[in-house]
């Protein structure tokens, strides 16, 4: 592999949009570093914490190596490995908390947000932008199925904005789609 400079990135600003389980991605997602605007059922989440904007976390994957008295390096095996996002949202509306509470709604008359009594992960199709501190090009994450739920606690602070930490479990989105999740930009077009 040679060193190439235009593969190393800074992502300064970003967005995510999600839209429910089997949406098609769409095929106008910049790579120049403009802001996409979301065309329906796609929307955006809204403000995110900079603090920490993105974490892709990675649990399981051991390796255990058996063998035989002749071959003692014989079979190594990997476990499973499960992928999520980590993000912070900040905009306390109504899609925000559906994902951190694991449910609930906005009353009609109120606007007051229910908490449902027994959360459930919400399942998403979730695309993330990220955009290179130059703003002249941007690397996509897109993800046919994840499950959000909050990972953390809620905490309010004088110097600081609430947030609402959750955790998006990147789940097999089955027989739609032959891979787990795509990250764009990592070879030119048509390169194996």
């Amino acid at each position: 592999m040679a060193l190439d400079d235009s593969k190393v990135e800074i992502a300064r600003t970003g967005h995510y949009f999600v839209a429910p389980v089997g949406t098609a991605f769409p095929t106008d997602l910049p790579v120049d570093g403009s802001l996409w605007t979301p065309t329906d059922p796609w929307t955006e989440v809204g403000h995110t914490s900079a603090d920490s904007p993105m974490s892709i976390t990675r649990d399981g994957g051991d390796t255990t190596t058996n063998g035989t008295w002749q071959a003692p390096n014989l079979i190594t095996s990997v476990a499973d490995i499960t992928y999520a996002i980590e993000m912070t949202l900040l905009q306390g509306d109504e899609e925000s908390l559906k994902l951190y509470f694991g449910g609930g709604q906005a009353d009609a008359t109120t606007g007051d947000f229910q908490v449902p009594p027994v959360p459930a992960g919400q399942e998403r199709a979730l695309m993330v932008q990220m955009i290179h501190t130059s703003n002249t090009r941007a690397r996509w994450l897109k993800l046919p199925k994840v499950t959000f739920i909050g990972s953390d606690n809620v905490e309010a602070a004088t110097d600081d904005f609430t947030g609402y930490p959750v955790t998006a479990t990147i789940n097999n989105a089955g027989s739609e789609t032959e891979y787990l999740f795509l990250l764009t930009g990592a070879a030119a077009p048509g390169t194996p």
